[in-house]
């Protein structure tokens, strides 16, 4: 693949501590891409995970002519992760998705074509049912989205959701813009969108908890970093 070959898409991949869904994952977002007529490239991004992920990355990258590789040697946090990742696409689309894959490698043709009919920025809208054992995250989850509508004024039903594509020219000046690189990186990119006025959609998508996966989000500290 020619490193300057201009492309469809670029699917960025932020890895930290990814080692029990990595390789199987990849394969899955790889094989679902493969079906397309899109031009594309993957990018793996480890943020220097202290477990075997960055190995993973480095044995399974000569398999696939279609991945690219990056490797922080510090850990920078999750937004500026994803940010180095679209800094160096080439594809005139660009996303990110986390590769535990609580949001369905089958919903990447979809937002992809949602950039490439017009829209500057298209979301994962994550539907999930209630349960018990997951309250306390889910009344967190509600609450901040009450707060980033009610404070921040804006319309969205969901910042959050590890899975965003955007029309590559126009997000680059919003990165230029963006202060917080780790966590609240995902509602700044999305309200700094939407205050430029770009068309902005969210589509639907079956959102299902992947319990073998460690979340990295730690519930108390993140909601004071976040306040």
């Amino acid at each position: 693949m020619d490193k300057n070959e201009t492309l469809d898409v670029s699917v960025v991949i932020p890895c930290y501590n990814e080692e029990q869904v990595l390789e199987k994952n990849l394969r899955k977002v790889n094989d679902i891409l493969a079906l397309t007529r899109y031009s594309y490239e993957i990018i793996l991004i480890d943020d220097r995970s202290p477990d075997s992920t960055r190995r993973i990355i480095e044995r399974l990258a000569p398999e696939y002519d279609r991945v690219r590789v990056i490797l922080h040697e510090e850990n920078r946090g999750r937004g500026r992760t994803v940010t180095d990742g679209i800094r160096e696409a080439r594809g005139r689309v660009v996303g990110f998705i986390d590769i535990d894959l609580e949001t369905s490698e089958r919903y990447l043709p979809a937002l992809i074509q949602g950039v490439s009919r017009g829209n500057d920025v298209v979301v994962a809208w994550r539907i999930y049912r209630f349960h018990f054992h997951s309250l306390l995250r889910y009344i967190l989850s509600r609450g901040y989205v009450l707060l980033v509508r009610n404070i921040l004024k804006v319309p969205f039903h969901d910042t959050e959701a590890g899975c965003k594509f955007f029309n590559r020219e126009k997000i680059l000046p919003v990165l230029d813009e963006i202060e917080d690189h780790h966590w609240f990186w995902d509602t700044e990119i999305m309200v700094r969108s939407f205050f430029k006025g770009y068309r902005i959609y969210e589509m639907p998508t079956l959102f299902i908890r992947n319990r073998e996966v460690r979340s990295t989000v730690r519930i108390f500290r993140d909601t004071i970093y976040y306040l």
